[in-house]
């Protein structure tokens, strides 16, 4: 006797979606993390205890000690709030950095053989450039103003008032770009959240099944990619989920044929 195939049961995933909340918190109130790297991977491992008799062993009792879960999942998306997920933070513990102007004053300096005065950072403006207490010199008379990709470069010109192995005091102002600064491997307790994975299929516009983690830790998986032309750019995670209080269960599955 043959099986009997549903065709239309047969499906393919069309995408997953995963979004992060609170603990325990409904879909409608979690955060997409944007796109995925594909074949994310969700494991469900029970651990049982046993009671045998005799020789050989015959099981004679068995129950569930208890169950793991855990996904492995790539968020290709380089943004501040999944960095933080990946190393374990709360909001709170990323520092915001505005792009206001700096001022800078009398930073001190020594030309080297060339000539040359190198300032790590660029997009400088009202630059002076000063010798000693009462000598400021001139720009496009004493030196000129090469900006890199990375640099500042004070140059002296020849015939001007500037010579190697001068002691210089430049003053500037320059905005840094706006950024955020995220400790790593800070001590603290764990910060816990909730999940969702979404896999759309494509058996029926309505065809998908959704993943609820009640409660989960997030942290990087192994490490990041660094010089890595494939992987570069891309924020590995493990979430392991962890058993509420008051629940039996670690979460959800709900299928939508």
């Amino acid at each position: 006797m043959f099986s009997v195939v549903n065709a239309n049961k047969v499906m393919f995933s069309k995408g997953l979606r995963m979004l992060v909340g609170d603990v325990d918190a409904a879909k409608g109130a979690c955060t997409p993390v944007g796109l995925l790297g594909e074949n994310a991977v969700f494991n469900i491992t029970p651990t049982y205890r046993q009671k045998t008799d005799r020789f050989p062993e015959v099981v004679v009792a068995e129950a569930i000690q208890g169950v793991t879960a855990e996904t492995r999942i790539v968020l290709r998306e380089w943004t501040t709030d999944n960095l933080r997920l990946a190393l374990g933070l709360g909001v709170g513990d990323v520092t915001a950095v505005a792009g206001s102007e700096v001022v800078v004053t009398d930073e001190e300096y020594t030309v080297d053989e060339d000539g040359r005065v190198f300032i790590d950072r660029t997009g400088l403006s009202d630059i002076v450039v000063k010798e000693g207490v009462s000598t400021t010199h001139a720009l496009d008379t004493d030196y000129v103003v090469i900006e890199t990709a990375t640099q500042t470069i004070i140059f002296a010109l020849a015939g001007g008032g500037i010579s190697p192995a001068d002691d210089l005091k430049i003053s500037y102002k320059y905005t840094p770009a706006a950024h955020h600064v995220l400790p790593i491997g800070k001590a603290s307790t764990p910060k816990y959240y909730g999940i969702w994975l979404e896999e759309e299929l494509t058996g029926s516009q309505t065809s998908k099944a959704e993943f609820q983690i009640y409660k989960a830790r997030i942290g990087i998986d192994n490490g990041f990619q660094l010089n890595n032309a494939e992987q570069g750019g891309d924020i590995p995670l493990v979430i392991q989920a962890v058993l509420m209080p008051g629940k039996t269960d670690l979460g959800k599955l709900y299928n939508y044929a």
